[in-house]
């Protein structure tokens, strides 16, 4: 069965439009033609540094360079995209005391004049970020709070899923079992290659519900982080609705824990005004493919795919086999997990 093949973005997998900056050189090195901004997808042929080059009919070199993306490098990341009508960035680096927690970045970028070129500035800060076709340079022209972030990042390909890979309808009750499954593999049995977890004999506590709200963020909600100031000045940070957490621990755990019961405290996660705020660190991401979109849900074998990749360029490929029945206590879905069987792809 053909898997969902997904890239990871080290703080969010988001969508980007993409425009180029494309400018011409002839092979006598006359001057340089004015930039003229077109579409493009790109060129992902690695033999060349920094730069997509391609020959039109003219013998004419054109080098594209697609805006937006996610870039990474050993202890940072940084994505841009276009949301609220303009581009944004977000990103995190860590110094050299790892404890002490990453250097946030995040925030509106306007165009520059001169090049590919964004920029970023607040009261006491001012940083560039200049792209190329597959990396991205970043300066800091006033302030120190982002001197980590000065240097070069590498950008990351994404791969687009196959047309005929089908994914849960989002929103449905079969996108929130296999988000749930997934998700207890993470938290229970993360690399292992074959496995069963039998819900009804895994003790689903605080402490465990806690590590398994914040792993089902970094899996299914790192495409809605944000900086919440009043929650915290330094972390990402995405929220879940108190009703949708409500759903999600009760179908999580067969009817047996509920919101009312949840205190996610000892990991950061923040209550407020009917929302919880869950940090989200961006350590790894999921999806999930299916054969049939809407497969019945009462089985003894519903079969579900997960994918999980992280940082560290692990990934895991999973066949999810459930075995679930009816049970109104479970959640809107009205359906219980009651084992899950786990099977890598070799």
């Amino acid at each position: 069965m053909k898997k969902r093949i997904l890239a990871l973005a080290t703080v969010s997998v988001l969508l980007v439009t993409a425009f180029a900056a494309c400018k011409k050189e002839d092979k006598n090195d006359i001057p340089e033609a004015t930039p003229t901004t077109a579409v493009s997808e790109g060129n992902t042929d690695d033999s060349t540094d920094d730069k997509d080059l391609t020959v039109d009919k003219n013998d004419t070199i054109i080098e594209t360079i697609a805006f937006g993306g996610d870039f990474a490098r050993d202890k940072g990341s940084l994505s841009f995209y276009i949301a609220d009508g303009g581009w944004k960035v977000t990103g995190y680096h860590y110094g050299d005391d790892m404890a002490a927690g990453p250097i946030v970045l995040n925030g509106a970028t306007t165009m520059g004049t001169d090049g590919p070129v964004f920029l970023y500035s607040d009261e006491e800060n001012e940083v560039s970020f200049t792209f190329a076709a597959k990396s991205l340079t970043v300066a800091v022209t006033k302030g120190t709070a982002y001197k980590a972030f000065e240097g070069t990042f590498d950008r990351m390909e994404q791969t687009a899923p196959a047309p005929e890979i089908l994914s849960p309808e989002r929103g449905s009750s079969l996108e929130l079992l296999g988000r749930i499954a997934l998700t207890h593999y993470m938290t229970k049995a993360e690399g292992l290659p074959e496995c069963m977890i039998n819900l009804s004999e895994t003790t689903l506590d605080n402490a465990y519900m806690t590590d398994f709200l914040v792993a089902y963020a970094n899996l299914f909600l790192s495409t809605e982080v944000t900086i919440v100031p009043e929650v915290s000045e330094t972390s990402l940070v995405c929220g879940i609705s108190k009703e949708a957490l409500n759903d999600l621990l009760l179908t999580a755990s067969a009817g047996s824990f509920d919101v009312s019961a949840f205190d996610g405290s000892a990991k950061n996660i923040v209550a407020k005004d009917d929302m919880y705020y869950i940090p989200c660190d961006g350590s790894f991401a999921g999806g999930l493919t299916v054969e049939k979109a809407d497969p019945e849900l009462v089985s003894d074998a519903l079969v579900i795919n997960g994918v999980v990749a992280k940082n560290d360029g692990t990934r895991y490929d999973i066949t999810m086999t459930l075995a679930t029945s009816a049970d109104s206590a479970a959640g809107t879905a009205g359906v219980r997990v009651n084992t899950v069987i786990y099977k890598q792809a070799q």
